[in-house]
């Protein structure tokens, strides 16, 4: 399997693609006029608090204050709760318009193996490890690296990926988080409303961690010149990968040279075709995203159940495609073309499952066909769509 990743850094815009076999299977898109503030960890001031929402207003240095729950402020600050407070938080969800951000007081340190909770204890596993006995192995394991690092203090989550490396690389990394979580609580309360704690090695080292990455071979193509930054971050997770590198002057457009622009224009346009005829039409909302299925220029006069079937799952294997390419998140509904009996439903309900294995989609669900023949998938928010940062 050929891995390449591909860094288009402009005026205007940092492009990243991700290919795998010359198809491309994930995109991401930074601003470069605007900050990320996803998943981005602040000191912020508490400046109201509003009992009837059961939430706070913080101001952490942003034009716009967040809405912080009261349930998501850890107890060591909710026991001194009132106006003028300061304590970490954390962009649970970069807001776009007139609305401030979506803050958390539970903050997370993201690695490639585990996700530290400096607040928290006890061991969580990635519930896609589903036999039991690798789990308990994997837990026992865990458990003896993190008390031999004096790590005990701190909760972890296990992400999928650690069960498929080896005791060293997960050391590694547990002696890692639990450096960066020891010096934020011994630092967190000694900074001013505006820092920002716990700065990225690279600006998109969260979209990095959502990607698989080889065990042998990776090849960067890039005109960027935090190059350098990029190998050893991604080398601090897979320090056996041999890195071959090509670089570009920054003058020229990587995915010009490569010939992925097109398709990189392409995520922002509604209507996409599918090999038989037919399309989907993407139209994305504040409140969900709506994929509409249509047969368009598709032949289904000849076993037209059959046929239909194929269009359905086509269109569903597309879109997947497209919300892993595109950054989609929340709640996605496809409206499927005819779906009338029960056994077609649970045949695309299965297809589509298939589908989240295939493109490796973490933190999504997709559910049953409603009667109304809509299949409903929902995504967890951690970048910002293409779309949202073109637009």
């Amino acid at each position: 399997m050929k891995t390449t990743l591909v860094i288009d850094e402009g005026e205007i815009y940092t492009k990243i693609a991700k290919i795998v076999d010359d198809k491309i299977s994930s995109l991401y898109l930074i601003d470069n006029s605007q900050e990320e503030r996803q998943n981005k960890i602040y000191i912020g001031q508490i400046t109201e608090i509003v009992k009837s929402l059961k939430s706070t207003f913080v101001d952490y240095g942003v034009s716009k204050k967040g809405l912080l729950p009261l349930k998501l402020i850890p107890n060591c600050y909710m026991q001194n709760l009132k106006l003028g407070l300061t304590l970490p938080v954390q962009v649970a969800k970069e807001q776009t318009g007139d609305k401030g951000d979506r803050l958390s007081g539970f903050i997370n340190i993201k690695g490639y193996y585990f996700i530290c909770l400096p607040y928290e204890k006890g061991i969580s596993i990635s519930k896609k490890i589903e036999n039991k006995q690798d789990r308990q192995i994997l837990k026992n394991l865990i458990e003896t690296l993190i008390h031999d690092l004096n790590g005990s203090n701190y909760g972890f989550i296990v992400r999928t990926e650690a069960f498929e490396t080896d005791s060293t690389n997960l050391k590694r990394e547990l002696t890692n988080l639990i450096e960066q979580a020891k010096n934020f609580m011994d630092t967190k309360d000694f900074f001013t409303k505006g820092t920002k704690l716990l700065q990225n090695e690279v600006m998109y080292n969260d979209w990095l961690l959502q990607q698989k990455f080889p065990s042998d071979k990776l090849s960067i193509v890039t005109n960027s010149i935090v190059n350098n930054k990029l190998k050893k971050y991604i080398l601090k997770h897979t320090p056996n990968l041999v890195i071959e590198e090509k670089l570009y002057p920054q003058s020229q457009s990587t995915f010009k040279l490569l010939n992925i622009e097109r398709e990189f224009l392409e995520c922002v346009k509604n209507k996409i075709w599918l090999k038989n005829g037919g399309n989907i039409v993407i139209e994305q909302t504040e409140a969900m995203t709506i994929v509409d299925v249509n047969t368009a220029k598709a032949v289904l006069t000849k076993d037209r159940e059959k046929n239909i079937l194929k269009l359905n799952q086509l269109a569903i294997e597309e879109t997947m495609y497209q919300i892993v390419k595109r950054n989609l998140s929340g709640i996605i509904i496809i409206d499927l073309v005819e779906v009338d009996t029960q056994e077609l439903k649970d045949l695309l309900f299965t297809f589509a499952k298939d589908c989240l294995n295939k493109f490796r989609m973490n933190n999504t669900q997709v559910y049953p066909v409603t009667e109304l023949g809509l299949l409903q998938i929902s995504k967890q928010r951690i970048n910002k769509s293409l779309p949202e940062i073109i637009e």
